[in-house]
């Protein structure tokens, strides 16, 4: 008897055998379907599950299937397994890529892989998988990639998995995180700068998504280098970071000391300074560049630098510390903070990006010591003309380079932060919304346990506070009691107790992120943490423990660190896509090495990132080395509407919405990523605000001259030194009184 069958698209009639006087029709088909044209290799064999259904799709089972095909005029369709479609499946993906036929002809020649040839095919396969359904494919369409692997190598089978998968290596198509960590593998790049004696390395970005990074190596006594015929050297990479090239003949083979460094100017503008203390030099030199380092100008100066000559703040054709051609004529020394020093007050010029005019803050001299090297005075701020002077803060933070911990917080518009040193010792944060108007502590961060740091830290505090002070003890328990969060600043991170200082971007609204610690003040003797916040500082989250460098990427939906390990050897970088709610981990490299720095792309809206330091050799010679990661490699998915939120900056829990959110006359609404989206804001974002009138309150306005605010205060009251005193103003040559309340 004949039968149709049809297997994919082709059809045919086979003829059924008649065995003992009954037909065994199913076991005659199964063994004639393999001789279909050139699928021999791909159609099931007789050891393989076959379904057979008729033409109207329905399933034949083996008991009738003899009284079915009895009845003529039946059409069969032949439905091979998963595993050969899946097997197909493998076979077109690594026939078609690069490294794939190698794949299969190693297993054709061994009926095996190496585990280096193991992890190519799996390389293969996900970066397939990925590209043909994104980053986050379903569960079913990562079990159809296994199975196709399994079936088409069918030696690395496991015998003890459900399924079959190799779970070495090939859960990973089964599981979010080790999918990550192969995309991330094949577009993380490690160059190691054998030979290189410097001392220490810099490496920075240079413009936007230019793909440029310089690598510079730079000696701590170029003297001794001289005589020992070493020299700095630098490295330019143009491809993100996959290869350098050594470009140190365009310095001149220069030597570089370590403080001076590179700076990086707006666009692609680069400057090294240099000093040799060679007898009969008549000054340091400096090379300057306008195309990102593919060409160096040298330039004698005719005095030797104590100091980095650096970019001015706004113009990239000015530098601070010269006049405004480049540097390519007479030089002006200036101070990137105009300064106005007096007998009695030294003030210093603060440029803000959130006021038409900028801010002058000024100190009175030194009262007081703490330390040997902590000293407070009086901050003041000025109206718009920088004429007019009120205090806003007391007793603030300097050091003896008269370097405060102040920080404008530049995701929130009028949030400024900074430290106090407090009658009783003590150095406690304080931040302002409004410009320096008035000051408040910060918040405990929400998941922090004051209790269990008051039990750790408790004791040793209290007895040094009520020896060096004379407080006593029952106040001690009260400042213990007191649970606040304290911000890391310039102060600490020059001596050595956090690596960096706290960091926001204008792009990345509401979000900053600091090192702390948690208590009545802040301790040089608690380790610090992390700590992050999405609202520009009102509320605050501990997020990693520990010193770390950190960076903002994508415009605040990615966010990297690296634990700074002043002993050991790293090889972790940490990154997190809901503002540091949750941390996931990346190994970039297989040999750690002793971290040295963490940069990113210059603008927050790029993805890259790279870690350097260096890994000692079988020699005892340091070999430096750097890594640079590509994230959006990782993040492919664009960002729609769906994945954005309106956040009103400024909001409190207030329930009358005539105020909340409303600082300094206005209220704004931004336009910001939800933090449960995982997807790619991109390098063309820009921050979309909408902005309304609203009344000023009180806490709007700076007290004015002669009145001040004690912290957590609205009030103004008259400075104890101006009582009974008649207040005047002299200006274009005039004497005015002034006439107010405060």
């Amino acid at each position: 008897m004949l039968v149709q069958v049809r297997y994919n698209q082709q059809q045919k009639y086979v003829k059924v055998d008649d065995v003992d006087g009954q037909l065994d029709s199913l076991n005659s088909t199964k063994k004639k379907c393999p001789i279909f044209s050139s699928h021999r290799e791909v159609l099931p064999s007789t050891r393989s599950k076959v379904v057979y259904k008729d033409a109207t799709g329905t399933e034949v089972d083996e008991d009738i299937f003899n009284d079915l095909v009895s009845q003529g005029n039946v059409v069969l369709t032949v439905f091979p397994s998963d595993g050969e479609k899946c097997k197909r499946l493998i076979e077109a993906v690594l026939g078609t890529s690069s490294g794939g036929e190698e794949v299969l002809e190693e297993y054709h020649t061994s009926q095996t892989l190496k585990d280096s040839t193991r992890r190519k095919l799996v390389n293969i396969v996900v970066a397939h998988m990925i590209d043909k359904h994104g980053h986050l494919p379903t569960k079913a369409v990562r079990e159809e990639y296994a199975l196709g692997i399994v079936t088409l190598f069918p030696s690395l089978k496991d015998p003890y998995s459900k399924k079959g998968y190799v779970n070495q290596d090939f859960t990973l198509l089964l599981f979010d995180d080790e999918a990550e960590h192969v995309v991330l593998d094949l577009n993380t790049h490690e160059t190691g700068f054998n030979g290189d004696d410097g001392s220490y390395v810099i490496l920075t970005w240079v413009g936007d998504d230019t793909g440029v990074i310089l690598v510079l190596s730079t000696i701590s006594s170029p003297l001794e280098s001289f005589q020992e015929g070493g020299s700095s050297r630098l490295y330019r990479s143009i491809d993100y970071g996959k290869s350098f090239h050594d470009i140190s003949q365009s310095i001149n083979h220069t030597f570089i000391k370590e403080e001076f460094g590179v700076s990086v100017g707006p666009g692609i503008s680069v400057i090294l300074t240099a000093d040799t203390p060679v007898l009969n030099n008549p000054g340091g030199i400096i090379f300057t560049s306008r195309d990102a380092g593919a060409s160096f100008k040298l330039i004698q100066l005719p005095f030797h630098l104590a100091q980095p000559i650096t970019y001015h703040f706004s113009n990239p054709d000015y530098l601070a510390a010269l006049s405004i051609d480049g540097g390519r004529r007479q030089f002006v020394l200036r101070l990137q903070s105009r300064r106005c020093r007096g007998p009695r007050v030294s003030c210093t010029f603060h440029p803000t990006k959130d006021k038409p005019s900028a801010k002058r803050y000024c100190h009175q001299p030194p009262l007081s010591s703490f330390m040997a090297d902590t000293y407070f005075g009086t901050m003041y701020t000025s109206d718009d003309r920088g004429i007019l002077f009120s205090k806003s803060l007391e007793r603030h933070l300097f050091d003896g380079h008269r370097r405060s911990d102040f920080t404008n917080i530049t995701s929130l518009r009028g949030a400024y932060l900074t430290n106090k040193l407090d009658v009783d010792g003590r150095i406690r944060s304080v931040i302002s919304f409004n410009r320096g108007g008035a000051w408040r502590q910060l918040d405990k961060p929400e998941n922090v346990d004051c209790e269990a740091h008051v039990k750790k830290v408790g004791r040793h505090h209290r007895y040094m506070r009520s020896l060096r002070y004379n407080i006593p003890t029952s106040l001690c328990f009260l400042f213990l009691s007191q649970c606040n969060l304290h911000i890391h600043g310039e102060h600490s991170r020059k001596n050595g107790i956090v690596p960096m200082l706290a960091l926001s971007e204008p792009t990345a609204v509401g979000l900053v992120i600091a090192h702390g610690t948690v208590g009545d003040s802040l301790s040089s003797s608690q380790y610090p943490d992390v700590f992050v916040s999405s609202d520009g500082g009102y509320s605050w989250k501990g997020t990693l423990k520990g010193p770390h460098l950190y960076s903002i990427l994508d415009s605040g939906g990615l966010i990297v660190a690296v634990e700074a390990q002043h002993k050991g050897q790293v090889k972790t970088i940490k990154f997190s896509t809901d503002e540091g709610q949750c941390w996931k981990l990346y190994n970039f490299t297989e040999q750690p090495f002793f971290f040295a720095g963490l940069a990113s792309e210059p603008g927050t809206n790029a993805m890259l990132v790279s870690v350097w330091g260096f890994r000692p050799e079988d020699d005892n010679q340091p070999m430096w080395v750097a890594v640079t990661i590509d994230f959006q490699s990782l993040i492919t998915r664009e960002c729609t509407t769906d994945d954005y939120e309106e956040w009103l900056a400024h909001s409190t829990e207030e329930k009358d919405s005539e105020t909340n959110g409303c600082v300094l006359g206005v209220k704004e609404t931004y336009r910001r990523l939800k933090k449960e989206s995982v997807c790619r804001n991109g390098r063309n974002f820009v921050v979309k605000k909408k902005q309304s009138s609203c009344l000023c309150t009180r806490e709007d306005y700076i007290c004015d001259y002669g009145f001040y605010r004690h912290v957590n205060t609205s009030e103004c009251v008259k400075q104890p030194d101006a009582t009974n005193k008649t207040l005047e103003m002299c200006l274009n040559g005039q004497e005015d009184e002034l006439l107010t309340t405060g």
